[in-house]
């Protein structure tokens, strides 16, 4: 089990970061709206790109080089995946709340297009009877 960790880890990794791109383009179709959610997936976006530094900093060979700066990463395995797994957590947490607020605007946009449709068939269809009675 434990040798599955560091797979599980990598995947995680790999999907926070693409929803983490997607919920900024996503966001970002918002405007002025979409301003919090489109931060909220940078600093997401930003975090799984720390997360991935600290690993690729504590690979093991490049972790004697960077012991001789730093000497926290002369024996990084104990630390190396709870810093990276909080990272990709606070990641994860940052990324569904700008999801959810997309998803709120998506819902409070589409309710207004909707909205403005009817509106625009109902002066159409009136304006055809108002016509044709006259």
């Amino acid at each position: 089990m434990n040798r599955l960790v560091p797979y599980l880890a990598a995947l995680q990794w790999i999907g926070g970061l693409v929803l983490a791109l997607s919920a900024g383009v996503r966001a970002r179709e918002f405007r002025q709206q979409g301003t919090w959610p489109r931060a909220m997936s940078q600093v997401a976006l930003a975090l799984f790109v720390i997360a991935a530094v600290i690993v690729a900093l504590s690979a093991p060979a490049l972790a004697p080089l960077v012991a001789r700066v730093v000497p926290g990463f002369d024996n990084p395995s104990p630390w190396r995946l709870a810093v990276f797994l909080t990272a990709c957590q606070a990641g994860w947490i940052l990324v569904l709340v700008s999801m959810g607020w997309t998803g709120l605007l998506g819902i409070v946009s589409r309710k207004r297009d909707a909205r403005a449709e009817l509106e625009r068939r109902r002066e159409r269809a009136q304006g055809r009877t108002d016509h044709d009675t006259r």
